[in-house]
Formats: C-alpha cells, sequence, structure tokens
C-alpha cells in the first residue's frame, strides 16, 4: 500500500465519519 492511498483512505474515511456526525 503507498502512502498516497492510506492517505486518502484515513481522509476518507474522516469525511464519512464527519458526514455521520453532522
Amino acid at each position: 500500500m503507498t502512502e498516497a492511498a492510506y492517505l486518502a483512505r484515513f481522509r476518507r474515511r474522516t469525511i464519512e465519519a464527519w458526514a455521520k456526525r453532522c
């Protein structure tokens, strides 16, 4: 797994969490 993929996955999870929280 590349750093970009890891970052993208983490970012996507964060955005999803934010959307659910809001």
